[in-house]
């Protein structure tokens, strides 16, 4: 009779592999998730993620704004984050969530 003999170390590492598969998934069901979240507007109508990303640039043109970053809360949680255009539109440097704005 053969027995299997796993060391304390590749259990350890089957045990990484498996946290990681797992906070993987579950990144990626939250990344989904958020992309298809529909956002609470004041007045109390909803509209989704994917048709404020394609109606703000449209703002943006008609309004000459050259860029603009917009974080949106609904009940104290992050639900919208984008950054839109150029920081400095004169050399097309593209506005990064890390850019400051003053």
């Amino acid at each position: 009779m053969k027995l299997n003999v796993v060391s304390v170390s590749q259990k350890s590492n089957y045990l990484f592999c498996f946290s990681f598969v797992v906070c993987l998934l579950l990144f990626m069901a939250v990344a989904k998730s958020s992309a298809q979240q529909s956002i609470k507007r004041i007045d109390g109508t909803k509209i989704s993620s994917d048709s404020l990303t394609k109606y703000l640039p449209e703002l943006m043109r008609k309004g000459k704004v050259a860029g603009l970053g917009m974080t949106i809360f609904n009940q104290n949680h992050i639900v919208y984050k984008e950054t839109f255009g150029y920081s400095r539109a004169d050399q097309k440097k593209a506005l990064k969530s890390t850019t400051n704005i003053y």
